[in-house]
């Protein structure tokens, strides 16, 4: 039996990402937000299996006021 109210959510789930690793160890993206004409939308660099190469990528993009955030995969 499903509780009122949970298939209105609206969770996002990213199924296609833009790569493919066959390694074990854990994996990081950088996803941040564009301005179109249209609204924003979320593209993202990686992936990176250097968390500190992760970590610089976001701060240039904060530098410059885009929001920008790391998801990390664990392998």
């Amino acid at each position: 039996m499903l509780m009122k109210g949970l298939t209105n959510r609206k969770n996002r789930h990213y199924a296609n990402l833009p790569f493919k690793t066959n390694t074990k160890e854990s994996v990081y993206v950088v996803f941040y937000t564009e301005d179109k004409p249209r609204g924003f939308s979320h593209t993202c660099e990686g992936p990176f299996t250097d968390v500190e190469k992760a970590f610089k990528m976001r701060d240039e993009f904060l530098v410059q006021g885009i929001c920008a955030w790391i998801v990390s995969y664990n392998g």
